[in-house]
């Protein structure tokens, strides 16, 4: 049973399956997923792999090797064991305990799951045959910056905004952040 206001999503049949059919594709990493409708363009950085529409995932590579399977999660015990361009993906991987993958020994297969996505930062663009992936860079320090920069001047803005409402006759340049807010000499 799935938690309260979540389903699991099928890729081979019912409403999302008619969406992303009907699209130039795909794209899930940590923000979520989204369904591209227009032509995009993957830039240069970004590696590939022939990945084919399968009944039991998104899609299949050539090894064997799954994207966001529908039903168990196999991974190999072994990263250096994984085949050909999974190899990348499975040595960084999903590390959380939680996972609920199946470890396969000996095994070279390697099925790529929102874990991967979560935990080892992927992002994954399928465009119906061929599936594009990266690891995203901007470390989470960076984000966490810049939010705090943005609660910052906001905080300054609305200092001012206050003195000049609050006694628009008093209010001098330089009060909060120096901008000169305030009545002229």
């Amino acid at each position: 049973m799935e938690p309260t206001g979540q389903r699991r999503f099928n890729w081979v049949r019912g409403d999302l399956h008619q969406i992303v059919r009907s699209s130039t594709g795909v794209r899930l990493n940590e923000r979520g997923v989204q369904v591209i409708r227009s032509p995009s363009t993957v830039t240069v950085e970004w590696k590939t792999l022939p990945c084919l529409p399968d009944p039991s995932s998104l899609c299949t590579t050539e090894d064997g090797g799954r994207f966001f399977p529908i039903d168990s999660v196999n991974v190999s015990g072994n990263a250096s064991a994984v085949a050909g361009g999974m190899r990348s993906i499975a040595e960084v991987g999903c590390s959380s305990t939680a996972a609920k993958r199946t470890l396969v020994f000996p095994s070279s297969r390697y099925d790529v799951s929102v874990c991967d996505v979560v935990d080892g930062r992927l992002d994954v663009f399928w465009d119906g045959e061929t599936l594009h992936y990266r690891r995203l860079r901007t470390p989470t320090w960076l984000y966490m910056l810049v939010g705090a920069a943005c609660v910052y001047l906001v905080s300054c803005v609305a200092q001012n905004l206050t003195a000049l409402l609050v006694n628009p006759n008093e209010a001098k340049p330089g009060v909060g952040t120096g901008l000169g807010v305030g009545p002229g000499p």
